[in-house]
């Protein structure tokens, strides 16, 4: 956990869960259900972390620093906060913070991908509990139904269901260079520190790095595999997103004036 002073705080886990109520989408049960087309992501404020595909590191590498879970498939994971439940790139109206990319995790709640045990079927669902989804038309609020007189999915329902595929496809090669970086014995533990105003210090642990030097001794021999699987350059943009977390602690320490002037 994060705390500060001199304590260092874990870091985020790989899977970062704001799903409460979740259902598969079918009909009758949710033949009236509407989406609310207002998007924030205050379900997100509480996020310290998301998991990203490797397809997503290059958008993500501008913004946020990039690490890997500390666990048996060392996944990319975005850096969106240094203190347990605070997203420092989500604003008290659930705005993220302008410009700046948004991972598909996120950006594809509501909805979801589940898969039948004992199958390899997957059925798009929903979080029934999530404040976009409505049982019916509600006064005052712009929706859209998500399924039409026909029953047949909307354009809502079927952009979510795109973006789901995307994300379940992008789940093989991103294991890959998860495995590819174990067995390659680049990743270390690593831990950050920041000096904030008041003298007062924050630590963030639990996740791991590549380490530039083993990465700069990779055997010859692998080179041409990691160049065509488009590890290499996977591996320089996380090291390059490094200088984004210097942003993370000045947007942490805006957040709290009181703290920084204590």
């Amino acid at each position: 956990m994060v705390q500060e002073n001199s304590a260092t705080s874990q870091a985020p886990a790989r899977n970062s869960n704001f799903y409460k109520q979740v259902a598969i989408l079918r009909l009758p049960q949710h033949k009236n259900f509407r989406l609310s087309r207002r998007q924030d992501f205050k379900y997100a404020s509480g996020v310290i972390a998301s998991p990203l595909s490797a397809s997503e590191v290059a958008l993500a590498s501008r913004h946020y620093p990039i690490v890997f879970a500390d666990g048996e498939l060392p996944t990319p994971i975005a850096v969106l906060g240094l203190r347990p439940g605070e997203n420092v790139f989500v604003d008290s109206n659930g705005q993220w913070r302008e410009g700046f990319y948004i991972p598909a995790h996120i950006r594809r709640y509501p909805f979801g991908l589940v898969q039948t045990p004992g199958t390899t079927t997957y059925s798009l669902a929903v979080d029934e509990a999530c404040d976009r989804v409505l049982t019916g038309e509600v006064e005052g609020v712009e929706s859209d139904p998500m399924f039409d007189e026909n029953g047949q999915a909307t354009a809502p329902v079927n952009a979510a269901l795109e973006l789901c595929k995307a994300m379940n496809r992008d789940l093989r090669p991103t294991d890959a260079f998860a495995r590819a970086l174990k067995d390659a014995d680049l990743l270390v533990a690593k831990r950050v520190e920041f000096n904030l105003p008041g003298d007062r210090k924050i630590k963030l642990d639990g996740f791991r790095v590549v380490d530039a030097e083993r990465f700069r001794d990779l055997p010859e021999e692998k080179l041409g595999e990691w160049h065509r699987n488009g590890w290499l350059a996977l591996v320089a943009l996380h090291l390059a997103s490094r200088q984004n977390w210097g942003l993370v602690a000045e947007l942490h320490a805006a957040r709290h004036p009181v703290e920084a002037a204590a």
